[in-house]
């Protein structure tokens, strides 16, 4: 009971003062540098591996590891697929899960213009869409 006291009042030291953004941009920065790390090495890849097959260096693997970048979406995609973790958009009227296989992969968007402007584009990119929301590889 002391322990979860003493961990309560480091907490509420370090958090004080910190504005309601900046404690929900941290819990996000974390989750996310904690989604990376954990992702990488159960796929047995060394922030180096990860970095080469991503175009960047380890360096900036690390720093997303320890949560002190601002990705960018593009980025955080690129990421997802290299890792394959399964990416959400808590803005989505409805969830529909991005399947990260090279089989199949079911869009989140079924209707409306981002959908079809989603679709022109994954076609462009070798990816064809099928079944109203599903994409395939050409």
């Amino acid at each position: 009971m002391e322990k979860n006291k003493s961990l309560d009042d480091l907490l509420s030291a370090l958090t004080d003062g910190l504005s309601d953004e900046e404690l929900l941009l941290a819990s996000i920065q974390s989750d996310i540098a904690a989604a990376i790390s954990t992702a990488r090495t159960a796929k047995g890849l060394s922030q180096q591996e990860l970095a080469s097959d991503l175009g960047v260096t380890q360096g900036l693997v690390s720093r997303w590891e320890n949560g002190d970048v601002n990705f960018t979406l593009q980025t955080l995609a690129r990421i997802a697929l290299k890792l394959e973790i399964e990416m959400k958009s808590p803005f989505a009227a409805t969830q529909s899960p991005v399947y990260l296989t090279n089989k199949l992969r079911t869009h989140p968007y079924e209707t409306g213009p981002s959908y079809a402007a989603a679709s022109s584009k994954s076609k462009k990119r070798g990816w064809t869409v099928r079944s109203g929301s599903q994409l395939t590889k050409v």
